[in-house]
């Protein structure tokens, strides 16, 4: 709440002044010159520099996200991960290991939650998903993020790694890299250049996971729509199945298998090198 008030608001208040100035049809494409940036007078800038301008509205964002994976989880069975009545099953990580059975070693990363916050879907995941090695698991985000991450439980283990995903992905070779509600913050020029740093990096059995919502047109409930209208003021959108897929190929990636949301539920969409 706090957030709506502080941030959405104000954005939404200037959004009509956003289209007077850039022109009703301009939709916004980049992390700068957003209805958000534009509503706080620094148009130049993105909307993580505006805020880290205050560690009150840092503070109070990182808050937000914290409520936010509660609020996906209480409808999605207290798993911040499951689309749907079934957890996802990431056999294909561990099956692939050569020291399975305890007859030899296997260095390779298992899993990189690439910009996963604090850490709570990996968390999750871990907690119920025992066949996975949380020593081979890295948590990414921001290097302000990153810092603030409490090495408890399941996550002591993990490597915390700060990085900017736009300009590379320091983990080569990982089975599989999982952007969780990441993309939707961008324009698809950006998701595309995204994933193809993920790419590049990776071997012909790694897998991307998608995991956003995936709008279904006269079946998505409201919310999701009015998720892509607040989405907008940062340059970001909820997207259709078919949009994934054409940014997927972009970044010289394929969607295989789908598994679809229910509700205001997230969706998994398992991606594979062309």
């Amino acid at each position: 709440m706090k957030l709506i008030l502080y941030e959405d608001f104000p954005q939404e208040a200037g959004t009509p002044e956003y289209y007077a100035h850039y022109g009703r049809h301009h939709l916004p494409r980049d992390k700068s010159h957003t209805p958000y940036a534009f509503a706080k007078r620094q148009p130049d800038k993105t909307v993580f520099e505006i805020m880290n301008q205050s560690r009150e509205l840092m503070g109070i964002f990182m808050e937000a996200m914290t409520m936010t994976q509660g609020f996906m989880a209480c409808h999605q069975l207290d798993n911040p991960l499951l689309p749907a009545d079934e957890k996802y099953d990431f056999g294909w990580v561990w099956e692939g290991r050569n020291d399975q059975d305890g007859g030899g070693e296997d260095e390779r990363v298992e899993l990189v939650d690439v910009g996963g916050g604090a850490g709570h879907a990996l968390s999750a995941i871990l907690s119920w998903e025992k066949r996975l090695d949380p020593g081979r698991c890295v948590l990414q985000d921001r290097e302000e993020v990153i810092a603030a991450v409490a090495p408890e439980g399941v996550l002591e283990k993990v490597e915390k790694m700060g990085i900017d995903f736009h300009k590379g992905q320091p983990v080569k070779g990982a089975r599989g890299y999982m952007l969780r509600r990441c993309l939707h913050d961008y324009g698809d020029r950006e998701c595309v250049d995204i994933l193809k740093r993920i790419e590049e990096v990776m071997e012909k059995d790694s897998k991307v996971l998608i995991v956003e919502t995936v709008l279904v047109s006269g079946e998505s409930p409201p919310f999701s729509y009015a998720l892509d209208l607040a989405m907008m003021g940062i340059s970001g959108k909820e997207r259709t199945l078919e949009e994934w897929e054409g940014i997927a190929t972009e970044a010289g990636l394929r969607v295989g298998k789908v598994v679809m949301g229910r509700g205001i539920g997230l969706s998994i969409l398992e991606c594979v090198k062309l």
